[in-house]
């Protein structure tokens, strides 16, 4: 299934989409260092942005959740190619369709996974980085013109 089908399906919205496309295009190229840092920092950012208010949290339950079902169904769970960090941040991800009710992402959980990924590949913890940014950017500019 492709993106914008698995997109489609669960009503994500374009900032989700545009926060998972590079995650896909690196996995599908077999960059598995790349696909890593690159879902640790989407991590970092909806922390940051969810707790800050910038985001919201149905955004980032939506980055996670057309990431997994999109592992899911098209590389299976054991072929993928990703840390199996990146698995627990996936699974703490998808808990943001529970902020602020019983179940939530643990935030501090996220970010020290998150945080030991980039670590591992010699990174600060940061996600100030085009890979997360660069088509959510060119999607406001663009829509806020009209």
């Amino acid at each position: 299934m492709s993106l914008e089908t698995i997109a489609e399906t669960y009503h994500a919205p374009p900032d989700a989409v545009a926060m998972v496309r590079p995650i896909i295009e690196r996995i599908e190229r077999r960059d598995r260092d790349g696909a890593d840092i690159t879902i640790a920092r989407m991590a970092l950012r909806c922390a940051d942005m969810v707790e800050s208010g910038s985001m919201g949290a149905w955004v980032a339950d939506s980055a996670f959740t057309i990431l997994d079902v999109w592992l899911s169904d098209e590389m299976g769970r054991d072929a993928v190619g990703v840390d199996e960090r990146t698995w627990e941040l996936m699974t703490e991800g998808n808990l943001f369709h529970g902020q602020g009710v019983i179940f939530k992402p643990d935030l501090s959980y996220l970010r020290q996974v998150a945080t030991a990924i980039l670590f591992d590949h010699g990174l600060p913890p940061t996600y100030h980085d085009p890979d997360n940014l660069l088509d959510i950017s060119e999607y406001r500019e663009r829509h806020d013109h009209e």
